[in-house]
């Protein structure tokens, strides 16, 4: 694990690493269960963090929106959207 990030920045991707769990959770259950939804926001993710056409600046951009985002889920919507639900089955 640090043979590639340098310990300052361990801490920084392990607080990166919960925040999108809190996004992928939350998208997961707000659309139903389907995971579509947060398959497709992965990859753009993953497609925008780590191109190297973009300018350099939009990794780290793009990191801090989904850490915002993550912090305005808690905040708007607490643990009651990010727990699982009991479906019923058909």
């Amino acid at each position: 694990f640090l043979y590639v990030f340098a310990p300052s920045m361990a801490a920084l991707w392990l607080v990166s690493l919960f925040a999108a769990a809190i996004v992928f959770t939350w998208l997961f259950n707000g659309s139903g269960g389907s995971v579509l939804l947060p398959a497709v926001f992965h990859g753009a993710f993953n497609t925008m963090t780590s191109s190297t056409v973009l300018p350099p600046l939009v990794p780290a951009l793009v990191s801090a929106a989904v850490l915002a985002a993550a912090v305005v889920i808690v905040i708007r919507f607490g643990a009651r959207d990010l727990a699982p639900v009991a479906r019923a089955r058909a």
